[in-house]
Parts: C-alpha cells; structure tokens; sequence
C-alpha cells in the first residue's frame, strides 16, 4: 500500500504526495506493521491529526482489526521499543481518540490484553488496560497469566488498575476472594 508505506518517512506532505500521485485514497489505507504506525506517536501530534482528518482507516481491514488494534499488536511487535515518557503519552491520547470515535475499537480480543503480560511489556499492558473498564474476574485472569509468565511488574500495573487483593488459587485459574 503506498500510503502506508509513505507513513515510514513520518513526513505530512510526501504522504499526502504519494495519496495524490497514486490516487489511492487515506480511506483506502490499511497500515498494519510497525513502521507504518510508529509515526502516529513519534511525531508530534498534528501528524496523526492530519491523517485522520485525510480520512486514514480506523475501521477494521480483512482480519487486522480496527485501528486501535493494529496499533496495539504493531507497537507489541518484535521491533518495537517500549513507549515511555512522550510517546506513552501520545499513544494514550490516539487510543483514547480513537475509543471515544468508535466503541467497538475498544473491545479489546483477549490476545491483546495477555501479550503485554507474556512479553513484559507493562508500557502496553497500562495501554491496553485503558481502554475499558475491567471486570475483576478479568483482572483475576489477567493476574494468573502474569503469575504463570513470572511478571511482577505486570501485577503491579494490575493492582493499580484497581485488581482487589486476591489469592489465586494453585489449582486452576479461579481468583479466590
């Protein structure tokens, strides 16, 4: 995809060129890997406006997932850096733009709530965890997948994010009061 591709430059108006020149449309655009979505954060915030004002794709394309999705899993990916300080906060404010625009964005499949746990990655768990209230037979869940992954830092972020004290039981998966 053309458009996509242009999004690795990180630049607005070679971007908005390349739709132009090769007459596909922002609406048209499916940008899926790492490269092509890094931009949406490591620019400053007008680059991610304009793009969405040009109509980028935030619904979902064949089985990637609406946009919320494709970012969540590109910014899991292989290459990718922990997003810390500035960016975090950026990929909070577009995720949280994007959620408030279409509900369905945040309906998060549970591989996207457990990855962050596996790879510990607490920058994407944090994210992840922002985008709709979760239950606490959920945050239990959540809690087993990171007591399994050996991930301490993956369970304070639970408990800040309101997982009551519970004892999981060494039996199964089941949070015991």
């Amino acid at each position: 995809e053309a458009v996509a591709d242009a999004m690795t430059t990180g630049q607005l108006d070679f971007i908005e060129q390349v739709s132009r020149l090769s007459g596909q449309p922002f609406s048209g655009s499916c940008p899926r890997i790492y490269e092509n979505l890094i931009h949406l954060v490591r620019q400053p915030p007008p680059f991610a406006d304009r793009l969405l004002a040009l109509g980028l794709q935030t619904g979902p394309c064949g089985k990637a997932g609406p946009l919320s999705h494709r970012l969540l899993q590109a910014w899991g990916g292989p290459n990718s850096r922990p997003l810390m300080g500035t960016r975090h906060e950026r990929a909070l404010a577009l995720l949280q733009r994007l959620w408030q625009a279409d509900p369905i964005q945040r309906e998060l499949p549970q591989s996207l709530l457990t990855e962050p746990i596996n790879q510990h990655r607490p920058d994407l768990l944090t994210l992840t965890l922002s985008a709709q209230p979760t239950s606490q037979a959920t945050l239990g869940q959540l809690a087993r997948t990171a007591l399994d992954a050996r991930n301490p830092e993956a369970l304070r972020v639970l408990r800040g994010h309101a997982l009551e004290l519970v004892h999981i039981s060494a039996a199964g998966n089941h949070p015991v009061p």
